[in-house]
């Protein structure tokens, strides 16, 4: 009797007889729970190509853990070298070690802090230096070109510092202190001094606009008004701790003015927008505050 193609002779079935699994197939017993609580084993036949099947023999043979193991990561987490800056312990130090091609001793200085000789963060503004002197740290750069680990030097203390200086330009405020060996562009305040150091770079960056907005070489007008002034602030987006760009120009205004009237070569301190943001000023620190 022909059996049809792929079809199982049912009186095969019935006799208890079953299929060869053929060539390359691999016959596994799982139990399956059905009804009545008891369990049943059921025969069951995985149709796998030879090629597969040999490979998961071979694994099962073998007894290979493939999974990544632990002592692997250490071995190579221990090769990993971290870069850290030379230290220095003298400023002059420093100085010869960025000062390659270097026309001045201007230097950047990062991830800086401004301290008292016990080593106490203190603020820079306001600070009466001849009276209380103060010290930097952090690491000195070379003015120009990429920093890295490499180009870095980093010194614990050093000072005490002589004066500081807002220096504008098209690009901006840049704060520069200055000992008696050398003069620093601070940026990238160390994380320690961030929100210490935050409302004088906030200042600073309130001058800068207004500085652009009078001086012509940088594009602006003496003739300019508050308000036009107060509209490149708002445009620019800076002071933005205040609740507006007119309040983070009144309540800096006396720094703004000590900044833009010690420019050499400019009189802004005579210009209409002084004039109107220090009698402002003056009107809005009389006013009565709410809860008085």
């Amino acid at each position: 009797m022909v059996k049809a193609p792929g079809k199982e002779n049912e009186m095969d079935v019935m006799a208890g007889k079953r299929k060869d699994p053929g060539p390359g197939s691999v016959a596994s017993n799982k139990k399956v729970k059905v009804a009545g609580g008891d369990d049943k084993i059921v025969n069951e036949v995985a149709a796998l190509s030879p090629t597969t099947a040999a490979n998961r023999t071979g694994r099962q043979c073998q007894k290979v853990d493939y999974k990544e193991k632990a002592g692997d990561r250490i071995v190579s987490s221990s090769k990993l070298v971290v870069k850290e800056e030379k230290v220095v312990t003298k400023e002059k130090e420093a100085l010869a070690d960025t000062g390659a091609g270097q026309a001045n001793n201007l230097r950047r200085l990062l991830d800086f802090s401004v301290v008292d000789k016990s080593g106490t963060l203190q603020n820079l503004n306001g600070s009466d230096l001849k009276k209380k002197p103060l010290f930097l740290s952090g690491v000195v750069q070379p003015a120009d070109g990429k920093t890295s680990k490499e180009t870095g030097r980093r010194l614990a203390k050093f000072g005490p510092i002589s004066s500081w200086s807002i220096d504008f330009s098209k690009d901006g405020a840049e704060i520069q202190v200055a000992t008696k060996a050398g003069k620093y562009a601070v940026s990238k305040p160390s994380t320690a001094y961030k929100s210490l150091f935050q409302h004088l770079a906030e200042a600073s960056e309130v001058a800068a606009v207004c500085h652009a907005a009078l001086v012509a070489s940088s594009g602006g007008s003496p003739e300019a008004s508050l308000s036009e002034v107060v509209a490149k602030l708002s445009r620019a987006k800076v002071g933005k701790s205040y609740s507006s760009a007119r309040e983070a120009l009144l309540l800096n205004a006396k720094f703004v003015a000590t900044q833009l009237g010690g420019q050499e070569g400019l009189n802004l301190s005579a210009t209409p927008f002084m004039k109107s943001v220090l009698s402002e000023a003056r009107l809005l620190a009389k006013a009565p505050r709410g809860g008085e």
